[in-house]
């Protein structure tokens, strides 16, 4: 597909016009609010799913840019899908080949065509969505070429039914992975493909999105896609106890249901950006930066556009902090590729320090959607590793007697418990910060991909293994620099060889080191390390790694840096509670209340996360009003966490190098050292 000569890539989105308020009634300031946040995130198309919009829709992408297929409405997707084993099925979806329906269908395209042929965002008129096919959709294209031999037509449905090929001008398929996209294409090429329908975002979502986008680098013809979807469409409700919160299928005694899997936006219903947007926006970046030790390059993927509209910085970044910041003069023609050398040498650095190049491009001029200086892509690159080294003070004390291990320290004291089984107290003066045993994580709350694929019900056993372990200490040491407790984890539901090693030294520093050998079973993990209970005050983590939410398959946009956040703030606005607020590749992170007391975690990129409820309060809730009122602050530590997935949310599962098997070893290491 090309436009104006240049072969389009669509990073485009599927919307419907919702408001969690007015239901389809949304307003002229909601649709754009929309357009601007599609500009500013790199959202260059819209598909009308599933039905044509209000006219001041395409006014709106007129005026802003935005390319669209428009969409009839039609969809029978009940019709087809009891039916598609039968015999003679023919007889029983709608419209299919019913000639009684061929003037209803062809009346439907007619009126899109004749209302919305005007405005030049249209570059595809769309039959349908999920009707089988059949010579009724034949008709409805045929029409859309005898009266505009200027756009594109799709239809999705034809790869059902392949009696009627020339429907459709391009191939399109919803939720096929990227390597089924690449096979698909290696036999079948006398067609452009589009994912009309991809990357399935309902709930904690979006994973390997790059994956689409790189796709598109490497295959011609693949030509990008349409994430499911733009928005949750839910209803403010209010609850029994007054309290105000979206509701989604099922709260208003509605049966049948499909309860929350409308909730599918990479914006909230109140259309504030959810975690998700941060990683589409950089995926959908019309420049690709790739930083090297010296120097940049970049490749802009406009395909009319000069980077002289912007303005381009690189800034250095020592352990997270900057130190300083470059611009950068650039001019690179739409679909070139130039290198940029880099004003320093990073070689000439700290050898002890680690070191974040990251280039912007940013908006030299206001534009209509955002400001001067609106960052529209970047890239980084991490070089060195950052050392902290402990405090060379005396060994810590050791006081062992037949209930506790007590250990005390230059400025804390810390306590193992025999009965429990653990690390049971780390007290800064009168200050605790432990407020119930520590004990390995093994379980993460369900998100709603991991309960469409069963991972909830496969994995089961971690979330017992989690509740139901117990810990017993096979050993005191006392080295020559520090008191070593070890400890054995008793897992009820498996075999699995698990233990801990607590190695205390004399500034507070804990080194702690959990070791699960390898189990001879497929099994999967959903993530491998450590919960602490700490009090509530202690509310602000402060993090070196990723910024925001990050998974493994979800946080190449996401830029490492220093970052703070209150954890009350930590719980995304998930429809349905599930996992959230975890930090992917920290180096350190502090964890503290209002006096600054607390604990500091530090190790080789690890995950953290810190909220106010367990994962098993939040697997408990049905909806975030249903969470209990917080008492303590959650945190959870691990090596490894499986990725969110969202190819779709109906059986995938993240993609296999994202998934953790209990095959080999499990390591999880960190260091814990009280501050104040």
């Amino acid at each position: 597909m090309y436009i104006n000569g240049k072969r389009i890539v669509f990073n485009g989105v599927n919307r419907h016009e919702f408001s969690p308020t007015n239901g389809r009634a949304i307003t002229k300031e909601d649709m754009e609010k929309d357009i601007i946040i599609c500009k500013q995130n790199n959202i260059n198309a819209i598909r009308t799913s599933h039905y044509p919009n209000q006219s001041y829709f395409y006014e709106l992408c007129d005026k802003y840019g935005i390319y669209v297929i428009d969409e009839a409405n039609i969809e029978s997707h009940g019709s087809f899908a009891s039916v598609c084993g039968l015999e003679n099925k023919y007889d029983y979806i709608v419209p299919c080949d019913r000639k009684e329906w061929t003037n209803l269908v062809l009346d439907r395209a007619n009126s899109m065509l004749q209302r919305d042929k005007n405005h030049s965002c249209i570059l595809i008129w769309s039959c349908g969505n999920e009707s089988y096919g059949g010579e009724n959709f034949y008709k409805m294209s045929q029409f859309f070429k005898a009266n505009d031999d200027t756009r594109l037509v799709h239809y999705e449905g034809i790869n059902m039914d392949r009696r009627f090929e020339d429907t459709t001008d391009i191939e399109s398929h919803m939720y096929m992975p990227p390597d089924n996209i690449k096979n698909y294409l290696k036999n079948n090429r006398k067609k452009p493909f589009i994912s009309c329908e991809y990357a399935h975002s309902m709930g904690n979502s979006t994973g390997c999105l790059d994956k689409y986008v790189k796709l598109t680098e490497e295959e011609p013809l693949y030509q990008g896609g349409f994430i499911w979807d733009y928005i949750d469409q839910v209803l403010e409700n209010k609850a029994s106890n007054g309290e105000k919160f979206y509701a989604y299928g099922g709260d208003f005694y509605d049966r049948p249901t499909d309860y929350d899997f409308s909730a599918n936006g990479i914006v909230y219903a109140d259309r504030t950006l959810s975690p998700k947007m941060t990683q589409v926006k950089y995926c959908y970046q019309n420049f690709k930066i790739d930083v090297k030790e010296d120097s940049f390059i970049i490749y802009n993927k406009n395909l009319f556009l000069n980077s002289s509209k912007y303005e381009c910085f690189a800034t250095l970044l020592e352990n997270g902090k900057e130190i300083r910041k470059d611009f950068i003069n650039i001019n690179v023609d739409a679909g070139d590729i130039k290198q940029y050398k880099l004003p320093y040498n990073i070689f000439d650095m700290n050898k002890l320090k680690e070191y974040t190049i990251i280039v912007s491009i940013i908006l030299k001029e206001d534009e209509l959607w955002a400001k001067k200086g609106y960052e529209i892509a970047f890239g980084q690159l991490n070089l060195g590793k950052m050392i902290i080294e402990k405090d060379k003070i005396e060994k810590p004390i050791l006081i062992d007697d037949f209930n506790n291990i007590g250990i005390i320290c230059k400025d804390c004291s810390i306590i193992f418990s025999k009965i429990k089984g653990g690390l049971i107290s780390y007290k800064i003066g009168d200050k605790e910060l432990i407020e119930e045993v520590v004990m390995p994580n093994f379980w993460r709350a369900p998100l709603q991909n991991d309960i469409g694929a069963s991972l909830h019900r496969e994995m089961a056993v971690w979330k017992a293994n989690s509740m139901y372990i117990k810990g017993e200490i096979v050993g005191v040491e006392e080295n020559k620099d520090n008191i070593t407790v070890n400890i054995r984890y008793i897992l009820p539901l498996t075999d699995a060889k698990v233990y801990g090693e607590y190695k205390v030294f004399g500034d507070g520093t804990i080194d702690i080191e959990l070791t699960m050998e390898a189990v001879n079973s497929s099994q999967y993990i959903p993530e491998f390390g450590f919960l602490i209970k700490m009090p509530l005050d202690c509310n602000t983590l402060t993090w070196y790694g990723r910024e925001g939410e990050t998974y493994s398959d979800r946080k190449t946009g996401h830029k490492i840096g220093i970052y703070s956040q209150k954890v009350e703030d930590a719980l995304e606005k998930y429809v349905y509670p599930q996992d959230c607020g975890n930090h992917t590749e920290t180096r350190y992170a502090h964890i503290y209340n209002d006096s600054n007391v607390g604990l500091k975690i530090y190790g080789d990129n690890f995950n953290i996360s810190a909220l106010n409820y367990t994962p098993h309060q939040l697997e408990n809730a049905n909806h975030l009003f249903e969470l209990p009122k917080p008492f303590e602050t959650v945190l959870k530590i691990c090596s490894n966490q499986m990725g969110v997935g969202g190819d779709n949310s109906w059986g995938a599962w993240p993609h296999q190098e994202h998934m953790i098997k209990t095959d080999k070893e499990l390591k999880c290491k960190f260091s814990i050292k009280g501050i104040y």
